[in-house]
């Protein structure tokens, strides 16, 4: 388990850490779990990914799947908010609201005060972990009528 390995190093240094994980990883026939909020890092990195909000997994999917099209609003705002070097956009993305204190989560979707797509359902009931097909799982009120099942 890595737990953010590569926060406030310089790219350089951060490379070598990340080869020096990946050369590990196959010496030893071992899987790795990254802990990190760099979805660069995330983009090389990484074969799958688990999107977590508040402490709760709210989207799961293989990498390219993820930045391709996400599921979960929060996964949206999180991509939206990557600065794009053709981008003509003065200000970047930004989720609006804050992150619920650990001890005071809203209750339903925890990330129901701050999604555009919020309805009354999901103030009221936290969705499951549905599962979409193709790898892919998202908890989100949005996909409620998916032909795919639940968790």
């Amino acid at each position: 388990i890595a737990d953010e390995p590569t926060t406030a190093l310089d790219v350089t240094i951060q490379a070598q850490i990340l080869e020096l994980m990946r050369r590990i990883k196959e010496e030893m026939d071992m899987a790795i779990i990254l802990i990190t909020h760099d979805l660069g890092v995330i983009a090389e990195v990484t074969k799958r990914v688990m999107v977590m909000y508040a402490g709760t997994v709210v989207e799961e999917a293989l990498v390219d799947d993820l930045f391709l099209k996400p599921y979960h609003p929060y996964t949206e705002g999180l991509l939206a908010s990557i600065p794009q070097l053709n981008s003509t956009q003065e200000r970047l993305h930004v989720i609006e609201g804050m992150v619920p204190h650990a001890l005071q989560r809203p209750r339903g979707c925890r990330f129901a005060p701050r999604c555009p797509y919020a309805e009354e359902i999901c103030q009221r009931t936290e969705p499951a972990l549905l599962a979409m097909g193709g790898g892919r799982s998202v908890r989100c009120w949005k996909y409620k009528n998916s032909p795919q099942g639940g968790e």
